[in-house]
């Protein structure tokens, strides 16, 4: 949150702006570790769907922050192609952008048809117990 203030309220406008120099140097300190934790946060929304997009969806704040902070990178103009699709990536899985005809999150579990569904132990059949017969029985000869 700190870092967005001070990049708001810098004159420093992502992709037209040069990159902060020696004069800047809060900027730049402000810059770096918006871009190195929005990356780590994509990260995990790719590889950990199922467990960070619930507690995105009760954050609000932090959700308009990171739709934000990708948003901001992406105009930056400094990241390398597997960070920028990283970043695209993380904005189709959060819906932040509209998803891709052809999108797949390859982390994200999907259930295939040719894989079983797992059956819990009170739903698998028991299997019956061999009786046997009561009553009188014929002893064999000795």
């Amino acid at each position: 949150m700190k870092n967005k203030d001070t990049l708001v309220k810098s004159e420093f406008v992502p992709g037209v702006s040069p990159f902060p120099d020696g004069e800047n140097e809060e900027v730049r300190d402000a810059l770096f570790p918006l871009m190195t934790n929005t990356a780590f946060v994509g990260e995990i929304l790719l590889q950990l769907p199922e467990l960070s997009q619930p507690v995105l969806s009760t954050q609000k704040e932090w959700n308009g922050l990171l739709q934000w902070s990708i948003d901001f990178a992406n105009k930056t103009n400094l990241l390398d192609e597997p960070a920028a699709k990283l970043m695209k990536l993380g904005s189709q899985e959060m819906n932040f952008t509209v998803r891709s005809d052809n999108y797949v999150n390859p982390y994200k579990k999907q259930r295939t048809t040719t894989e079983k569904p797992t059956v819990t132990g009170s739903e698998k059949k028991k299997k019956k117990a061999k009786s046997i017969p009561r009553g009188p029985r014929m002893r064999p000869e000795l």
